[in-house]
């Protein structure tokens, strides 16, 4: 029996998304297939071959499938990645509903669609999901192998042939990724430890823990990186009789780290303490272990520890933390 296709346009849900590879933009493909049966046309659904075959392409008006390619650096896909819909500091607003769920090989149809199947001007939705590497304006039309009961052929959302005739296209740009600079930072320092302790009469220890925490701006949250505690990122302080102190710093992995003053522990003056400390996904944290009347056993280790992490848009950002006076202090700087 004949069949067509009498419904194929393609629809964005925004106009713009950044270009690092990771961001995307939910594209949205509309196509109704029916059938010549008693002496009427009726919908019949897409084989699973023909939902598979129905991607995103550069505008073109070339009808061989395999030629019908995404612009350089760009790319789609059937799966949706984990990372937000939208610009940074704006509404995201989806010019239609967002599929519950869809993974490779799924047409990324809803249920109210499934439930529409048998209604004869309903098609069938099927989502695909557009990103680039590559800043850019680009025109995109989406591509599909139908399967005629004379054979296969390819049908975009841009041509005019016969009765295929089908006009839908769609414009996005990918802009530059943003960055944050530690000045957009919201610094805090908790104190976690502060006591003195005097191990002989002429002797008075005083140690404090000081944990600092730098929450990320416009509610960003670490999607990836920042996975490691680093215990001795370095061991600075003096040796003078008059003004002797040891100070060491350590980095923190999000989620939640279980640790002791004591870890590498290379000053035997340092008090036992155990603590655990929890870092959110908006916030990267540190501290400053800092003893008087204390220095260390070994030679001074003056280093940094460097941060990657990418946020819930798919931007990677990357920063330093360092010691400052003597390591009596922490400083962080974007890199």
């Amino acid at each position: 029996m004949a069949k067509k296709i009498t419904t194929f346009t393609i629809e964005k849900t925004d106009n713009r998304f950044y270009a690092n590879g990771r961001h995307q933009s939910m594209v949205k493909i509309s196509v109704l297939k029916q059938e010549y049966k008693n002496n009427n046309w009726v919908k019949v659904a897409l084989s699973d071959a023909e939902k598979r075959s129905i991607q995103v392409a550069a505008l073109s008006d070339s009808l061989s499938y395999d030629q019908l390619r995404m612009p350089s650096g760009w790319k789609t896909t059937d799966v949706r990645d984990k990372y937000d819909f939208g610009l940074l500091n704006s509404t995201y607003n989806a010019v239609f509903d967002e599929p519950i769920t869809s993974y490779a090989g799924d047409c990324g149809t809803s249920e109210n669609h499934q439930q529409s199947l048998d209604v004869k001007s309903v098609p069938e939705i099927i989502y695909r999901y557009v990103s680039s590497s590559k800043t850019g304006i680009e025109q995109l039309m989406a591509k599909m192998t139908f399967e005629d009961t004379v054979g296969k052929r390819t049908l975009t959302t841009n041509m005019s042939v016969g009765d295929d005739v089908f006009d839908s296209k769609i414009s996005l740009e990918a802009i530059a990724p943003y960055e944050i600079n530690a000045n957009q930072l919201h610094e805090e320092i908790d104190i976690l430890f502060d006591e003195e302790e005097n191990p002989t009469k002429s002797d008075t220890h005083h140690q404090t823990i000081n944990l600092y925490k730098w929450t990320l701006p416009y509610r960003l949250r670490v999607f990836d990186g920042n996975d490691r505690t680093v215990n001795r990122v370095y061991e600075l302080g003096k040796d003078s009789s008059d003004n002797r102190f040891l100070t060491r710093g350590r980095v923190f992995k999000r989620g939640s780290s279980r640790v002791n003053a004591r870890d590498n522990m290379q000053g035997g003056c340092i008090m036992n303490y155990d603590y655990t400390v929890t870092v959110p996904d908006t916030q990267l944290a540190a501290e400053v272990l800092h003893v008087t009347g204390c220095s260390w056993t070994s030679d001074y280790f003056n280093g940094h520890h460097d941060i990657t992490i990418i946020d819930n848009y798919g931007c990677q950002h990357k920063f330093r933390i360092s010691p400052n006076d003597e390591g009596r202090e922490l400083r962080i700087t974007r890199i």
